[in-house]
């Protein structure tokens, strides 16, 4: 894994990223940063994490990928990793340490199956009432399947073309659906939408949503694919347009950018094909990149730890810094 600063240059992009999200429709992570923990050691700002742990093999066996491309981990009790296995139609459920736990799904359009599903997302204990629950994109099946954290099938409700999802604080579900961004309720009530399709790309306008993230305070970021000029656009939680960056030379966005979550203050990016991710902060600045090969899904645990879904090796891999030496009694360290 190789880190490059602020001014490193343009990740390589592969048009067929643009084809592949379009045929797959499916995106996913979760976007709500965790609460702060004592034993936390989140990196510097401008420091890249390095490996801690992996796990995943190609198979269909538990703890094995076909295919995975989307994560979410429960910052809020235990840090337990959900990764949406899309060859195999299931979700797998594991320790932080890649422990495999449980899983669930398989091929079908009944209740808790699935047929290519895409993002999957987690509240915060009673964020929407009780909960935690988990929210899966079931993107051919066209629809939003609600699930307890033990994976026991709660609700479910339609959308015509669900890719990727997040959840804010208060329980709200945020859907990327086609060219546009639907807000419902815990239960699938419709709240709003906003966005179409552009080719202007004016701010609020889309010409291909990817990912979706929520930070502390329930801003929402969209990842706005385009082989020229992809960007991040930053809305409040009721859909007005705030900021956005985009590519064009150092400290950009970079091209083919696909995954995002928010962390504590910044916000990482995925680039699939460009083979690295990117750390900003929540105005968009640039602090710090570095390769990372194939990356898609992502998330971000309570410690700050960076989960990071490798597609093509059938991986995840998860990523951080070690805490500071403890002080010994003489005030420094052991």
């Amino acid at each position: 894994m190789t880190t490059r600063g602020a001014a490193g240059g343009l990740g390589r992009l592969a048009a067929w990223l643009c084809l592949f999200a379009l045929a797959a429709s499916m995106m996913g992570l979760v976007g709500v940063a965790g609460p702060p923990s004592a034993s936390a050691a989140a990196c510097p700002e401008r420091t890249a994490p390095s490996l801690i742990a992996g796990w995943g093999s190609l198979g269909s066996l538990p703890g094995q990928f076909r295919t995975p491309i989307y994560i979410a981990v429960n910052a809020f009790r235990g840090d337990l990793v959900y990764v949406t296995d899309y060859g195999n139609d299931r979700v797998q459920k594991f320790s932080r340490t890649g422990r495999f736990i449980s899983q669930w799904g398989r091929r079908g359009s009944g209740d808790g199956q699935f047929h290519r599903l895409g993002g999957i997302a987690i509240s915060r204990p009673g964020g929407g009432g009780g909960g935690p629950w988990l929210y899966v994109a079931d993107g051919f099946n066209r629809r939003i399947q609600k699930f307890s954290e033990l994976g026991t099938f709660i609700r479910k409700w339609d959308v015509e073309n669900p890719s990727s999802i997040a959840v804010d604080s208060r329980g709200y579900v945020y859907v990327v659906d086609g060219v546009r961004v639907q807000k419902f309720s815990s239960t699938g009530r419709f709240i709003r939408r906003w966005g179409r399709f552009s080719f202007e790309r004016r701010p609020g306008e889309f010409h291909h949503p990817l990912g979706i993230a929520i930070d502390a305070l329930n801003r929402v970021y969209v990842v706005d694919w385009h082989a020229e000029t992809p960007r991040i656009q930053k809305f409040t939680s009721e859909g007005a347009f705030v900021t956005q960056w985009a590519t064009g030379g150092p400290g950009g966005v970079g091209r083919g950018p696909w995954g995002i979550a928010a962390g504590r203050g910044v916000v990482y990016v995925t680039h699939g094909r460009g083979d690295r991710v990117q750390k900003f902060d929540l105005s968009g600045r640039l602090l710090v990149e570095w390769t990372e090969s194939g990356p898609f899904g992502i998330s971000v645990d309570s410690e700050q730890n960076v989960y990071v879904v490798k597609e093509f090796t059938n991986q995840v891999q998860r990523l951080g810094c070690a805490p500071s030496p403890s002080p010994g009694p003489g005030g420094g360290p052991f």
